[in-house]
């Protein structure tokens, strides 16, 4: 038989089989088939073939029908358990778009980091990390580490040394792509002034007039040369963290399936080799992260045996991941022109001709492309790359997209193949930013209605831990934030770029299914996909805005199995 009748035979087998899937979906003369059925329920499927429903049969982890409950009860028969919803609102499991929970439970220390707001100062930074070291003593914490300080910290290892000194002290700042340690940090990680820069004015320690490092640090693999040598990071401890992690925060949150936007602090194989050993309650599409001048030959290939050996339904090494700048808190975000308060525009990490030679690699292997553009040239260039990519087998994604070039909403209407994935609390107005961008650019900041409006598919993430540190996991909060813009001068104007709860639900479920080329599968109530869906205490269709934020999940299902309920772990998520 040749290749090409296989595939005729492929395609006809799976018309057939999506055929009588959608034969028993619909038809009510289909009875008996067992299962079980949820019913009396109110159910928003992100299926635009189906809208809204009021039950749901579940049969050997998959959804086998979608209807009225009348009918749903039919088509299970009287043999079928069945369970009254008591009128409660059922969305599709929820998925993450860009998050970095691999890295966070590659964390070795059995103590919870640190946690700093962004908001505060630099003297407030310094209390924060004494209070700490107070609270756990060296023998407990022998590291300190924390994600999430803001832009008001002076990241010395001087102002450090003034609250702790015997031990290291190493932190992140809030936009994840570069950090602060102390002397003894330093000191114990092995940087010295003859510690060559990963990638010189790329990636690097920043130095005094002598070369000496003086503290802060830039971009991932600057990270990864501190946190491993301080011992603070594995990829085998995925294996007994993840599964607990996903248990206490991931499921209450409603979490049935995420996209890991990479590592960046750990060996991918060996934290991909222990995810799929972890055996957690949840679907992880994996990253392989690009950094030059790995030979691009020899990284596909590593990408295509790795997927290769550990593909499975939970665990899909699916994505080429691909950083273009850096992020606006570090001046570091690709622009057209200088920052109106500071000098420069911005780092290019990866040229085009770079990022085009990998990303066509990958993509003629149907590897997903994910790539991290946050300025208005890092966004263009980006878009100009999946334009000259043409169709491709797998997704095209831009990350974070937050100051769009000037023709950038026309230029993503005529690129409706480009995912805008994002997280909308980015839209919140602050200072700093204005000062950044100035007028203008300020005014051009994720404008998500329109480009929603013009066809483009949003996403919407956590990227934590870095937005707003582990708080930022929660879903209901980001989709608060996505419609409350259009009723608040609080946000990025203008205020017509508020969304929808609707388009902001479809945006953690359909959408982000469809970005990680697994729209077929999961992200929407649909018979034949796999039974992935939450309870919620709230109708988020009808209730106010301001009421949004505070909605709680009652109970989550992964593929047909009860993974987390409200009544058996009460606070678990908070």
């Amino acid at each position: 038989m040749t290749q090409l009748s296989k595939k005729i035979r492929a395609a006809t087998v799976g018309l057939l089989v999506s055929a009588a899937i959608f034969a028993a979906g619909c038809s009510n003369t289909a009875v008996n088939q067992g299962g079980e059925v949820y019913y009396n329920a109110k159910i928003f499927t992100s299926d635009d073939d189906q809208p809204e429903a009021s039950a749901l049969v579940v049969k050997d982890g998959k959804i086998s029908f979608v209807g009225s409950s009348d009918d749903a009860l039919k088509f299970a028969g009287s043999g079928a358990t069945s369970h009254d919803m008591g009128g409660s609102l059922i969305l599709p499991g929820l998925i993450d778009s860009h998050a970095h929970y691999l890295a966070i439970n590659t964390w070795t220390s059995d103590v919870l980091p640190l946690q700093i707001d962004l908001a505060m100062t630099h003297d407030q930074i310094l209390e924060a990390v004494k209070d700490y070291a107070e609270q756990y003593p060296a023998e407990v914490a022998p590291v300190i580490s924390e994600m999430g300080y803001g832009t008001d910290a002076k990241p010395l290892a001087t102002e450090l040394d003034k609250v702790v000194s015997d031990r290291p002290v190493v932190l992140t700042n809030s936009g994840g792509h570069g950090g602060w340690a102390n002397t003894k940090a330093l000191e114990m990680a092995g940087v010295t002034a003859a510690t060559p820069d990963p990638s010189p004015g790329i990636s690097y320690f920043v130095r005094d007039e002598n070369g000496n490092p003086t503290g802060e640090f830039k971009e991932a693999s600057t990270m990864a040369i501190m946190l491993q040598n301080l011992g603070l990071t594995s990829g085998k401890a995925i294996e007994t963290r993840f599964p607990v992690f996903t248990q206490t925060v991931l499921s209450p949150y409603g979490y049935t399936s995420y996209y890991d936007a990479g590592l960046l602090v750990a060996d991918e194989e060996e934290s991909i080799d222990a995810l799929s050993k972890a055996g957690a309650n949840i679907r992880v599409f994996t990253s392989f992260v690009y950094r030059d001048p790995v030979p691009v030959d020899e990284f596909v290939s590593k990408m295509t045996s790795v997927r290769d050996k550990y593909t499975s339904d939970t665990v899909r090494p699916t994505t080429l991941k691909l950083f273009k700048d850096g992020t606006l808190e570090d001046y570091s975000s690709l622009m057209f022109e200088n920052f109106s308060d500071h000098s420069g525009e911005g780092v290019e990490i990866l040229d085009n001709d770079h990022m085009m030679a990998i990303a066509r690699a990958a993509a003629d292997k149907g590897f997903n492309l994910h790539t991290h553009a946050i300025g208005d040239k890092a966004i263009s260039e980006t878009l100009d790359l999946y334009r000259d990519l043409g169709d491709i087998e797998g997704t095209k994604t831009m990350a974070h997209v937050q100051i769009l070039p000037e023709d950038g909403i026309q230029r993503f209407a005529e690129q409706t193949d480009v995912f805008y994935q994002t997280t909308p609390v980015w839209a919140l107005g602050d200072e700093f930013t204005k000062s950044a961008l100035g007028d203008d650019r300020y005014g051009r900041q994720m404008p998500l209605n329109t480009v929603s409006q013009n066809g483009t598919l949003l996403t919407f993430g956590s990227d934590a831990p870095v937005s707003n540190g582990l708080a930022g996991i929660n879903p209901f909060t980001e989709m608060y934030h996505a419609v409350k813009r259009g009723e608040s001068d609080d946000y990025d104007p203008p205020k017509s770029e508020g969304i929808d709860i609707a388009t902001a639900i479809k945006a953690y479920t359909i959408n982000g299914a469809r970005q990680v080329n697994a729209g077929d599968e999961i992200g929407s109530i649909t018979a034949g996909k796999s039974a992935d869906f939450i309870v919620l205490d709230r109708d988020l269709l009808t209730v106010p805005t301001d009421e949004i934020k505070d909605t709680t999940v009652l109970q989550t299902y992964f593929k047909g199995n009860e993974v987390y309920n409200a009544q058996d772990q009460q606070g678990s998520a908070k």
